[in-house]
C-alpha cells in the first residue's frame, strides 16, 4: 500500500472519530425536558424543573414552575434560608434569590445514559444543599437519589411534556393534579 493511501486512510478514520465525538457531545440527555416534583407528605405538585444539559457536558436544571395551595399560607417566592453555600457561580440559590428561575439543580456527570451523577441539589423549605444522583428507571420517570452524609432518600420525579407545562402556566393544573385548590407560578418558557 502506498504512502498516499496509508494516509488517506489515517485521515479518513481520524475525521470520522472527531465527527462521531462532536455529534455526541450535542446529542440531549435522555433526562433533559420537563419533571414534576411532588411534596413528599400530601403528594400535590411542588415544582416543575426543567432538565439540560450544559456547554460543558454537565447537566443542571431550572425551576420553572412552582405551586400553592389556595387556602394556605402563600409560600415564600424567595430562598429565605439559602445562604452562600447554597450557590455555586451561576447555579445554586443565593440568599434572598427568587426561586422561580433558580438553577437547584446542577453540576451532573454523565456516568451512562440513564444515569448522572455527583451532582448538587438544593432543598429550598430547608436551604440544604445535597449530594445527588439522577437515574431514569422508564422514559417518564425519574429518581433523584439525595444524600446526606451516609444516609440518602430517594424522589421520584415524573416527566412532562412542553404542552402539559404550557397548560400548568395557563392554569389548567388538571394534568398534574385532581386538586382543585392549587395554583402555579411560572417563568416564560424558553422556545
Amino acid at each position: 500500500m502506498s504512502r498516499i493511501m496509508k494516509r488517506f486512510i489515517l485521515l479518513t478514520i481520524l475525521s470520522c472519530l472527531c465527527f462521531s465525538q462532536l455529534v455526541y457531545a450535542k446529542e440531549p440527555s435522555a433526562l433533559s425536558g420537563y419533571w414534576l416534583t411532588r411534596k413528599d407528605d400530601t403528594h400535590l405538585p411542588s415544582s416543575v424543573i426543567q432538565l439540560h444539559v450544559d456547554d460543558d457536558g454537565s447537566l443542571y436544571g431550572q425551576v420553572i414552575v412552582g405551586f400553592y395551595e389556595v387556602n394556605a399560607p402563600l409560600p415564600d417566592r424567595v430562598c429565605s434560608r439559602c445562604s452562600a453555600r447554597t450557590v455555586d457561580g451561576r447555579y445554586g440559590v443565593a440568599h434572598n434569590q427568587e426561586i422561580v428561575g433558580s438553577y437547584a439543580v446542577w453540576g451532573f456527570k454523565k456516568r451512562n445514559t440513564n444515569t448522572w451523577v455527583n451532582g448538587n441539589l438544593i432543598r429550598i423549605k430547608t436551604g440544604q444543599r445535597y449530594r445527588a444522583n439522577m437515574t431514569l428507571r422508564s422514559p417518564d420517570k425519574l429518581d433523584v437519589r439525595a444524600y446526606y452524609g451516609v444516609f440518602y432518600k430517594t424522589l421520584r420525579w415524573e416527566r412532562l411534556t412542553r404542552t402539559q407545562v404550557e397548560d400548568v402556566c395557563r392554569g389548567d393544573i388538571s394534568s398534574v393534579t385532581v386538586d382543585v385548590n392549587v395554583r402555579s407560578f411560572c417563568v416564560s418558557l424558553k422556545k
